[in-house]
């Protein structure tokens, strides 16, 4: 039996700890994406224009990510995971006060270089500090973050929306982000052991990571491509839905938002099937491709309703979110989870959500600049369609040679 040498209370509150953080940072993430049709509007700004903003945040986000998580072994997770609230805490708060368009494209740069930090760091200190029974345990528990704090940002959006203006979900972020950043910071120390593997067994040498063998690198490449095509489905549903349901329905603002809680809400769904179906199907890639495959169905299902009515519109698309946060939760969450003991959890969730931002990159500018010159929403759909095709035919070819393969050992 393994030593433990954190103390099932202290496990539990830190998966807790680790949670509360990632979502909290949510408001501070998407206090512009919620609201980026009303500041658009409210400062005369273009699609590709406001696209702009968030591609800034979701290019140098990715970046930083890449290099933190190479980094992220080497910080003191106490000091920088609360400065990386603080800082993004201020920047929300200087545009809660209100400044120019002008600048909202370099304070969001900064705010995604600051957020950055957080999650390869996180996932490191949960691999490093759980059990192998509470590590299954922080995979479910830490696969709600993005949907609970997508919809704590777009439900404040929503409110906010109807009563105030959009300076109040900044604002909220701000207050929020650095509520838990000071909370990290005086209790980090009390609820882990970095020093010493929670896993190991008494007078146990820590064991050496083998080298990777050849079928894991070659998976590791298809679920960086993989992430990059699920990020633009589902940044581009998250950010669009809002504009597409206002212009192409003529929904006032504060509706198009509430109906675009959908998306997050059910993102809780898809993340919870991921775990499960990961937990049958082993192969990551397999498991990726049948996520890949339904959402490409329902897309294609969005693009012939568009004409019909946003009900069952705005339904296959909290259905094919659903389906990409699936994936995302096994690209960001389980894999690097899973394969803590042949590579470090941290550098590989970096690389991971790295190549996720450079989709989420995409999905902002691109998709903006896309319908600008096009005026015409059904490109977009088609253009995600015919990725999702793409990564369903990569996972077909991948299991056929893992079949073959395995028939020739």
């Amino acid at each position: 039996m393994p030593h433990l040498k954190i103390s099932n209370k202290k496990q539990n509150a830190l998966i807790f700890l680790c949670w509360l953080m990632y979502t909290i940072a949510y408001l501070g993430r998407y206090s512009y994406n919620s609201n980026i049709k009303i500041i658009g509007e409210y400062f005369s700004q273009g699609k590709d224009a406001t696209g702009l903003v968030s591609s800034m945040f979701f290019f140098f986000y990715g970046a930083g990510q890449i290099i933190n998580g190479l980094l992220c072994k080497r910080y003191n997770k106490r000091i920088m995971l609360s400065l990386s609230l603080i800082v993004s805490a201020i920047i929300n708060l200087v545009i809660a006060l209100g400044v120019h368009f002008t600048y909202f494209k370099f304070l969001w740069l900064l705010n995604g270089v600051s957020q950055s930090i957080l999650w390869s760091s996180l996932i490191l200190v949960l691999s490093e500090n759980l059990d192998d029974q509470h590590l299954k345990k922080a995979i479910v528990v830490m696969s709600t973050c993005v949907p609970a704090g997508t919809f704590l940002a777009y439900g404040a959006s929503a409110l906010f929306s109807t009563f105030t203006s959009y300076n109040a979900s900044f604002l909220l972020a701000a207050v929020g982000m650095s509520v838990v950043g000071i909370l990290w910071f005086f209790t980090e120390t009390k609820v882990t052991c970095p020093t010493v593997k929670v896993t190991e067994k008494v007078g146990e040498q820590p064991k050496q990571k083998n080298k990777l063998a050849s079928s894991l690198i070659v998976t590791i490449i298809i679920i960086c491509v993989f992430a990059i095509i699920c990020n633009l489905v589902k940044d581009g549903l998250q950010t669009w839905t809002p504009d597409i349901l206002g212009k192409k329905f003529t929904l006032p603002n504060s509706l198009s938002i509430m109906l675009t809680l959908l998306l997050p809400l059910v993102g809780v769904l898809g993340a919870t099937i991921a775990v499960k179906v990961q937990s049958i199907i082993k192969n990551y890639v397999v498991v990726l491709g049948i996520f890949f495959l339904v959402a490409g169905a329902l897309l294609t299902a969005v693009i012939l309703l568009m004409n019909v009515h946003w009900v069952p519109v705005i339904a296959c698309m909290s259905i094919a979110f659903c389906m990409s946060q699936g994936m995302n939760n096994v690209i960001t969450s389980i894999a690097p989870l899973q394969l803590r003991d042949k590579i470090n959890s941290g550098t590989i969730t970096g690389v991971f959500n790295g190549c996720c931002y450079v989709g989420s990159t995409i999905s902002g500018y691109g998709l903006g600049s896309l319908v600008e010159s096009s005026g015409n929403w059904n490109v977009i759909f088609w253009l995600m369609v015919a990725l999702c095709a793409i990564a369903v035919i990569v996972s077909i070819i991948y299991l056929l040679f893992s079949k073959r393969k395995q028939k020739q050992v």
